[in-house]
């Protein structure tokens, strides 16, 4: 597969102890390694081997003194992040991957990809989370700025998730494809504020810090958060690829990254066939 120039860290898992380096890239990044029980490691991902997370303790992270590049805030106002993961039931918010701390006594949210956010429209959906500051959205207890696929994400089968940001909106792709999910209502207080908008793609509001993301450092993990009472939102299931870059991917980058993929996804194709791809991302940024 040609990845773009962007690309950050790619991860195949292929090490066979738990803790793995980077496949390609990440020249100034420390491996990933057992932060809370050891996922299990498989021979049958996507790209040769894949980790399996038990949705309970599992989790893996990059120290805070090694993630080197993984702090794209610090140096850029922009990121995707893809995985190839194949889900399992649980009751947590499933985080993927990324740079995303939720400990109210010193929050540093940066950058974060889930497939399941129930609070503000994003249950079962591959959502894209970013900060500008760290903390919680103005007025609110949790982050409302993340963007949310309309479609589901399956159970027990791979698929593509991930998201791009590109300094103002946030769009989440699954299996290649962003469509828009144009109309959502937050709840009323005190979780939300009972506004209106739409969640793919998702434009940061005015008001929540300057364009970009926060570039405070914190631990880059895979399968977990730090949460005020400590680790949470586990994900379960297998993760068989994980990319970050440094740029806002296009839709045409995603889509070829997708179709090139050890295990394409036969939505990504059939819309090609049908020429039924709908309104595109780039139109529904000008609306926003």
């Amino acid at each position: 597969m040609k990845w773009p120039a962007s690309l950050v860290a790619f991860w195949d898992f292929h090490q066979d102890a738990a803790e793995f380096a980077p496949a390609l890239g990440g020249a100034d990044i420390g491996p990933l390694q057992v932060c809370g029980g050891a996922p299990r490691r498989m021979s049958a991902g996507p790209f040769g081997h894949a980790v399996v997370f038990n949705g309970r303790d599992d989790a893996l992270g990059v120290a805070v003194d090694q993630i080197g590049s993984l702090n794209v805030g610090a140096v850029g106002d922009s990121v995707s992040v893809l995985a190839w993961i194949k889900r399992t039931p649980s009751s947590e918010c499933h985080f993927v991957a990324g740079i995303w701390v939720e400990d109210d006594r010193a929050p540093k949210r940066q950058y974060g990809l889930f497939v399941d956010l129930p609070v503000y429209g994003g249950a079962d959906r591959v959502c894209g989370h970013v900060s500008r500051t760290g903390g919680p959205s103005p007025g609110l207890p949790f982050s409302r700025d993340y963007s949310a696929s309309a479609r589901t994400v399956s159970f027990d089968r791979w698929q593509l998730a991930g998201f791009t940001y590109d300094g103002v909106c946030v769009t989440s792709y699954l299996d290649g494809v962003a469509d828009t999910y144009r109309h959502y209502t937050e709840p009323p207080p005190p979780l939300g504020l009972g506004l209106g908008y739409p969640k793919n793609p998702y434009r940061i509001p005015e008001g929540c810090g300057l364009p970009g993301l926060n570039g405070a450092p914190a631990e880059f993990t895979v399968g977990a958060v730090q949460l005020s009472d400590g680790p949470g939102n586990h994900f379960a299931g297998a993760i068989g690829g994980l990319a970050v870059f440094d740029r806002a991917l296009t839709s045409d980058q995603i889509r070829l990254i997708a179709e090139h993929s050890p295990c394409p996804s036969s939505y990504v194709t059939d819309v090609r066939a049908r020429g039924a791809w709908g309104e595109s991302v780039d139109d529904a940024h000008e609306r926003l």
